[in-house]
């Protein structure tokens, strides 16, 4: 899946949550809070903080997560209505760190596939294997009888 598809999918997905947890605001003070809202900040700020809006310097982890830091303290201290709660900061910090690890998994599996797929193909390769073609050559071998994957 191409990096465009990924994060298309993932503003859909945020764009999805946020719409399903919002509410008015003086419907927020009556209702119980179940801290979903805190978890999808957290997911949607790394998602944001991502993009390729953000300078390639601050795409990098630990700035991401410095800034992605700042901002949320400055939301709870300044901006949010009923005041400094640690418990949603906390929240907010530990969905982001959840997410920064699921897509770092990802990533880790990704080039642990691509690492074994090059090396079965040098394997094969250096074998002399007639159905292996080097890569960017589109020649099938006459000598191949089963299939060739691409």
């Amino acid at each position: 899946m191409s990096y465009g598809k990924l994060m298309g999918r993932a503003a859909l997905l945020l764009l999805l949550a946020l719409v399903s947890t919002a509410g008015s605001g003086a419907a927020q003070c009556c209702r119980p809070t179940l801290g979903v809202d805190e978890v999808v900040a957290g997911a949607g700020g790394n998602a944001v903080l991502r993009g390729p809006w953000v300078t390639t310097a601050w795409r990098k982890p630990l700035p991401r997560l410095a800034l992605f830091t700042l901002g949320s303290f400055t939301y709870e201290r300044f901006v949010d209505h009923s005041g400094w709660n640690a418990s949603d900061f906390n929240q907010r910090l530990a969905s982001y760190l959840v997410t920064e690890a699921a897509v770092a998994g990802v990533h880790w599996f990704r080039a642990r596939a691509a690492r074994r797929r090059a090396a079965a193909r040098a394997l094969a390769l250096q074998r002399g294997d007639p159905c292996t073609s080097p890569p960017l050559t589109w020649e099938i071998p006459k000598t191949c009888t089963g299939q060739l994957r691409r």
